[in-house]
């Protein structure tokens, strides 16, 4: 095989792994907006340990959002605290309807005490954990901070400039 055809299948072998690379990249960043979208399907970092062992500091808790009448005994849910002023996950360990409102009694599987959600419409929206990712929760608040961003943004104005210095100097050329 001469050196022109062996560059360039190299180099169309380059751009088809650049091709792959960029939709699996693509696919990646689009399909939980496309889950969260049409799915009504969430992705949350969990912070504290109150659901240990079940669900640990930095899981991310994969969630669904339904009404509450459709919550059930034993689920783990997602509420907001404003007491914490946070997002709070615990399990629910018993409920009671009250004509259109619900009291759901939840408890952290680590927490001492239960905590008591008063009535609650039977309509209201609560997300309720479906799966836990081990420690991906980690991977995905680093992947959206200010410092990742700003590197990857470098990365690909590296790149680009890069393939068109090469692309100016003729290199990798099918031609």
């Amino acid at each position: 095989m001469s050196e022109e055809v062996k560059l360039a299948t190299q180099s169309n072998e380059r751009k088809k792994g650049i091709s792959v690379f960029s939709f699996v990249l693509l696919l990646a960043l689009a399909l939980p907006a496309l889950a969260v979208t049409y799915l009504g399907i969430q992705f949350n970092t969990v912070t504290s340990g109150s659901m240990s062992p079940a669900i640990e500091p930095g899981d991310m808790a994969v969630t669904k959002v339904k009404e509450v009448s459709q919550v059930k005994v034993k689920d783990i849910v997602l509420f907001y605290d404003s007491t914490a002023g946070k997002v709070l996950a615990h399990r629910v360990k018993s409920q009671k309807i009250s004509g259109n409102t619900e009291t759901l009694i939840t408890q952290g599987d680590a927490n001492p005490a239960a905590e008591t959600r008063e009535n609650v419409s039977l309509s209201t929206p609560i997300s309720s954990v479906i799966f836990v990712i081990p420690k991906f929760g980690y991977v995905l608040n680093s992947l959206s901070t200010p410092l990742f961003i700003f590197i990857g943004l470098v990365g690909l104005v590296l790149f680009a400039s890069i393939s068109k210095i090469r692309q100016i100097k003729g290199v990798g050329n099918d031609s």
